[in-house]
């Protein structure tokens, strides 16, 4: 695939981003492609590189050839004496390369990202790297508690020295090779989030270890029916983040941030593995916690997804019983099967009601004629016009009172996720 893949894209007039790049770097190991390098250089004398810790090969290649001598990248042996030591000129003058990167934050493997390109092009340079070691977004206590946490709370260390030491990869400091957690300060003395000023400080930082399962003390959380017992005589990891999250909620000690009263949204809860959150998710939402969950998956992977599919179909056949009936199913009607069962069969024989929201006959007949005005806007205008349209026309089902498709929506016991679904999706499709 590889191999021809070039060539099948060229025959087409098609190119990527990545061939466009090996081609560039396929001229520039050739025989002008010192001259090349020149032109590129004349044309952009001043480059500025960032985040640079998740360059790939190519990159990295590039950044050399035009900017830099000599760089031998990850996976090529043969050295010279001079990049060895690390003592390679710098270009001409009135040219001037500046990489930002942080070795920490290299998180792009899966896209071709390696840290040890952005490591090995350091190494070229004749200068000293320059740190950016101040803090100007997060409080002093924080920083602080962080930098005592990654053992480096009195003195910073010097990677030249530690790398040396036999115990290097055992420090706290040590996040990889070559990669060490350095001391930073902090500008901002006073943090966002407060308490009350006659309560106790808040920890800028908390470590909880649990050492397996702890029993619940006698003032644990109430028990829901619906919980196993054993499990609620148990404490685990999502009981502590819950426990943490209803304490910062403690009216007796009340918090603050940004001079406003906390509110759960400010609360943003990280977790390495995706089965983690969901167990934290659930135990939130067992003590009545609503939670906003950032999905993995594209949005198009999501329930709304196929809902928004089968309310497309329909408007594309309005007077189909089938689609209809498939379109009450979805989130934007919210109707049980034996609902839609009774409301179809009980629609022709129905008598005509002076209430006419609860006719069968006059229900089918608003929901059809709903769907049929949505489909001639979007044949007469555009799918957005009808979808606008639409969404905000209220309408009274079966036990529901009369709302439009967004309120519907937001009653759902999942309508905070339902909403933020609905307008990811309107985005990306217009």
């Amino acid at each position: 695939m590889r191999q021809h893949l070039p060539q099948i894209l060229e025959a087409q007039r098609l190119t990527t981003f990545s061939l466009q790049l090996a081609r560039l770097n396929h001229a520039l190991s050739g025989r002008q492609g010192e001259a090349l390098a020149r032109y590129i250089r004349h044309q952009y004398p001043i480059a500025l590189i960032d985040e640079s810790q998740d360059i790939n090969t190519e990159q990295a290649l590039l950044i050399q050839r035009v900017y830099l001598q000599d760089f031998v990248p990850v996976g090529q042996n043969t050295q010279t004496a001079s990049q060895q030591q690390g003592q390679l000129s710098e270009n001409a003058h009135g040219q001037f390369l500046l990489l930002v990167g942080d070795p920490k934050q290299a998180i792009y493997g899966f896209r071709g990202g390696d840290v040890h390109n952005y490591t090995t092009l350091k190494k070229l340079f004749v200068n000293e790297p320059k740190s950016l070691n101040q803090n100007r977004r997060s409080s002093k206590a924080l920083i602080d508690g962080l930098n005592h946490w990654y053992g480096v709370g009195e003195t910073d260390i010097d990677p030249k020295q530690v790398s040396t030491l036999p115990t290097v990869s055992a420090q706290p400091y040590y996040l990889g090779e070559e990669i060490f957690y350095r001391k930073i300060d902090a500008t901002r003395d006073q943090a966002e989030l407060q308490v009350d000023q006659e309560a106790a400080p808040l920890p800028a930082l908390c470590h909880l270890y649990i050492e397996y399962k702890t029993p619940y003390p006698a003032e644990a959380l109430p028990t829901a029916a619906s919980h196993n017992a054993l499990d609620e005589r148990m404490i685990t990891m999502p009981d502590a983040v819950a426990a943490q999250i209803l304490c910062l909620f403690d009216q007796s000690q009340p918090v603050s941030y940004q001079q406003r009263p906390l509110s759960l949204s400010d609360i943003c809860v990280l977790a390495i593995k995706h089965t983690d959150l969901d167990q934290i998710e659930k135990t939130l939402h067992h003590h009545g916690i609503a939670t906003i969950r950032g999905g993995s998956q594209s949005v198009f992977a999501d329930v709304l997804s196929q809902d928004m599919l089968t309310l497309m179909t329909a408007l594309l056949s309005p007077f189909s019983q089938a689609k209809t009936k498939s379109l009450l199913l979805t989130h934007f009607f919210q109707l049980s099967l034996s609902q839609i069962t009774r409301l179809f069969d009980s629609a022709p024989s129905a008598q005509t009601s002076s209430a006419k929201d609860e006719n069968p006959i006059g229900l089918l007949a608003d929901i059809q004629q709903l769907l049929l005005t949505a489909s001639e806007l979007w044949q007469k205008n555009s799918l957005i016009a009808a979808l606008q349209w639409l969404l905000n026309q209220s309408l009274r089902l079966p036990e529901q009172p009369r709302v439009n498709f967004w309120q519907r929506l937001a009653s759902h016991d999942q309508g905070e996720r339902l909403l933020i679904d609905l307008r990811q999706l309107l985005f990306q499709i217009f």
